[in-house]
């Protein structure tokens, strides 16, 4: 097999179809297609199995494994560790291939001899309208990178190296032991993407735009709290990861002063707008880990910078705004 296309998925049965039928209609063969359900109660794993009983094509290979529900890591690295394709390539039960996306990605692959190859992917809403392309906030690779300048760039904000764009060389994955981290609720694939990138020794891209990114509705407020703290873990094992690759100061201090800054902002937004958020403020913001990484935090950390200011000088009155605006738009 070229490629190995791993579709975790929990509970999609009413979208998943739309999607695999993207996958098999690529001017591609020789890959296959391993639909992880996680334990699904809607009857997924059936509707999958008719699926490709039903639309079969020919050098494509289809299988569908169960797993009892333990999340989308296991269910990433029980793809992984099935797979046995050349290239593997992580897709979500709800996103949309563009013809030729496998095939180009493939050949890129194959003539730069890349362990990593991304493209671009626009931003669409459940009915198929474009929010966003990705011209719009990013760039391309001019030429082939190295792992760590492509990574630079990465934390930069230049270019964006998202789940569903990248397809990696299955012999790099396993050399470098690189999994999904089980347990990790929020950010697990950022974990992966970066720490697969920076330990790359070539990285391409297909200058175009070949994956529609579906964006649906969805709070993470209130159910969320403080599992938004998985991403700090994340980001923070990133960071150590780096350090074992001895990357330069350039790339820990972006990890320092942006993406681990952003995961705790993001993870203190969280529990400032959930329901148990009272008593956990005086606990959170007494730890000095939490205060000297706000210090370090930057405006380029991507929010809003009045939340970034208020958290980095006045965290009690940034939960007291946040708590009040909730309560106002309802999330409370």
């Amino acid at each position: 097999m070229r490629v190995s296309v791993i579709v975790p998925v929990y509970n999609g049965g009413k979208y998943i179809c739309k999607t695999l039928a993207t996958i098999l209609c690529q001017d591609f063969s020789d890959y296959e297609i391993l639909v992880v359900d996680d334990g699904s109660r809607d009857g997924t794993a059936e509707i999958v199995r008719e699926f490709f009983q039903n639309s079969s094509s020919p050098g494509v290979g289809t299988h569908v494994i169960r797993q009892k529900h333990s999340g989308t890591s296991v269910a990433r690295n029980k793809g992984i560790a099935s797979a046995e394709g050349k290239y593997l390539y992580f897709f979500d039960a709800d996103d949309l291939m563009k013809r030729g996306l496998l095939s180009k990605m493939y050949h890129k692959a194959e003539e730069t001899d890349a362990d990593v190859v991304f493209c671009g992917f626009d931003r669409v809403s459940p009915d198929g309208g474009v929010l966003s392309f990705y011209d719009d906030s990013y760039d391309y690779l001019d030429n082939v990178s190295n792992g760590e300048s492509a990574t630079v760039r990465m934390l930069r904000g230049e270019i964006r190296v998202w789940n569903g764009n990248a397809i990696y060389r299955a012999s790099g994955i396993v050399h470098n032991s690189l999994q999904y981290t089980p347990g990790c609720s929020f950010v697990q694939d950022g974990e992966f993407i970066l720490k697969a990138l920076v330990s790359a020794k070539r990285v391409a891209c297909v200058r175009e735009s070949l994956v529609n990114y579906v964006q649906r509705e969805g709070s993470a407020s209130r159910k969320t709290g403080k599992k938004m703290f998985h991403a700090v873990g994340a980001m923070r094992r990133v960071r150590k990861y780096m350090e074992s690759r001895d990357v330069s100061d350039e790339t820990l201090n972006l990890m320092d002063t942006r993406f681990i800054p952003t995961a705790y902002v993001a993870a203190l937004d969280a529990v400032a707008i959930s329901k148990d958020s009272t008593g956990e403020i005086s606990r959170i913001l007494s730890s000095d880990v939490v205060r000297d990484s706000l210090k370090n935090s930057t405006p380029e950390t991507g929010l809003p910078l009045r939340r970034v200011l208020l958290l980095k000088y006045f965290p009690r009155l940034f939960f007291k705004y946040r708590s009040m605006r909730a309560k106002a738009s309802g999330h409370n």
